[in-house]
């Protein structure tokens, strides 16, 4: 394993943000400098995309220019003139799907050649960790925290959230971490899970992705209760599997290791005062369904999503949405946040379909490609274990953009190989 690889993999995902006007360093390091990368190695971007023939791609391709140009035109047909899904949904996934082809350019490039998705995956791993573990030390070592506070960039509303106790674990070197720190360590925990079903037979191999997704997890327990809800669903399915293949062992040291790092956030709960808060905010809705028999947490953060995120729209709505994505201020429109309201109060609930289909036929791919050298039969799990994984996020927060940016370069990453040989 290459260091450098694994620094670069994480502070790309994890983008630095210092103080004052050195934060904008970090937009020109994770997106121009990537930019640049690819458009000086432009054969190697074009062999990337270029490779896979599949009907189920070809038709992902075609849904997706049909979305990008149907997003262009629907605040014309509405006479609304709002194109800020334009420049804030799709320039998002852009910037994604850019940053992760420029991980598996330099990957097949410059650290293994004839490495594929297990080994990168193991990167994308590592470098997950190293985050949760600068993390973990600002929280357990107060002059680490001191320091990071001074050098790291916190929005005026992020200074007012890390003054609640339950929010104070939610730091990091991108400053406040949240949906897009969970989501990363929840792919993390699901691309071990994959590289565990894809190892069936291989005993100590399984043991090691176990190892791995150690440090990601911590991270969802940290960051984002959703990302924690995803990653143990996942892991749960995993386990499903694997007690089904006979190996009751495994299973068990599963749970060891689980309960074994929940055992260690309540000793630090005891003696750090900042877990006591992240106790609270982590177990709060348990703890209230045992006393009252209803399910909230302290901040209210449950009951908002449930109640004021949702709701059903007029038809007129539901079916064309209202060609409104950002209101004037900038805030969302109807103030929601959720991924399945958003898209479908811009362009109806059919459009909104539409780009479901097209990451579900992602997800095919992606699972046709990563077990192309491991057990076919594995495929359908793999692709529940996906859908299980989107459907959390994006019940939360506007997630397929997301999940796109990663899955898509990584899917393509075997047709690179093929396409260049031995590389000589």
């Amino acid at each position: 394993m290459k260091m450098w690889y694994i620094l670069l993999v994480a502070l790309i995902q994890f983008p630095l943000k210092l103080t004052g006007n050195l934060r904008y360093l970090s937009y020109l390091y994770v997106y121009g400098f990537p930019l640049i990368y690819l458009i000086l190695n432009l054969d190697w971007t074009f062999d990337l995309y270029k490779n896979n023939k599949s009907i189920e791609f070809q038709l992902f391709k075609l849904i997706y220019i049909y979305l990008f140009f149907i997003s262009i035109f629907w605040p014309l047909i509405l006479c609304t003139f709002d194109f800020s899904y334009i420049f804030s949904y799709w320039r998002s996934m852009v910037l994604w799907v850019m940053k992760y082809t420029f991980l598996i350019v330099v990957f097949k490039k410059h650290v293994s050649p004839n490495g594929g998705f297990e080994e990168f995956s193991e990167y994308f791993i590592k470098g997950a960790s190293v985050y949760v573990m600068v993390s973990s030390a600002s929280l357990i070592l107060s002059p680490i925290r001191k320091l990071m506070f001074k050098i790291i960039y916190l929005s005026n509303a992020d200074m007012i959230n890390m003054r609640h106790s339950e929010y104070q674990t939610r730091f990091g070197w991108t400053g406040w971490s949240g949906f897009n720190e969970t989501f990363v360590c929840t792919v993390a925990v699901i691309l071990a899970c994959i590289l565990i079903l894809n190892n069936n037979d291989r005993l100590e191999k399984q043991k090691k992705y176990l190892s791995l997704m150690i440090f990601p997890l911590i991270g969802n327990a940290l960051y984002g209760r959703i990302g924690l809800l995803c990653s143990v669903s996942c892991i749960l399915v995993t386990c499903f599997f694997v007690f089904m293949k006979g190996n009751m062992k495994y299973v068990l040291e599963i749970a060891a290791v689980f309960l074994m790092g929940l055992a260690v956030f309540i000793i630090l709960k005891e003696r750090v005062e900042i877990f006591k808060g992240w106790y609270r905010w982590i177990f709060s809705a348990f703890e209230n369904y045992l006393k009252t028999g209803k399910f909230y947490d302290n901040m209210g953060s449950i009951e908002h999503l449930t109640t004021d995120m949702y709701w059903l729209p007029e038809w007129n709505t539901f079916l064309f949405g209202d060609g409104r994505y950002l209101n004037a201020n900038g805030s969302y429109y109807m103030h929601t946040d959720s991924g399945i309201m958003r898209p479908m109060l811009y362009y109806g609930i059919g459009n909104y379909m539409m780009s479901t289909l097209a990451i579900l036929l992602l997800v095919h791919e992606f699972a046709l490609s990563v077990m192309k050298h491991g057990n076919r039969r594995n495929i359908k799990l793999i692709i529940v274990i996906l859908i299980l994984g989107i459907a959390i996020f994006e019940f939360k927060g506007e997630s397929l953009w997301m999940f796109t940016g990663v899955l898509l370069p990584i899917t393509l990453m075997s047709g690179l190989t093929a396409s260049r040989g031995n590389y000589q």
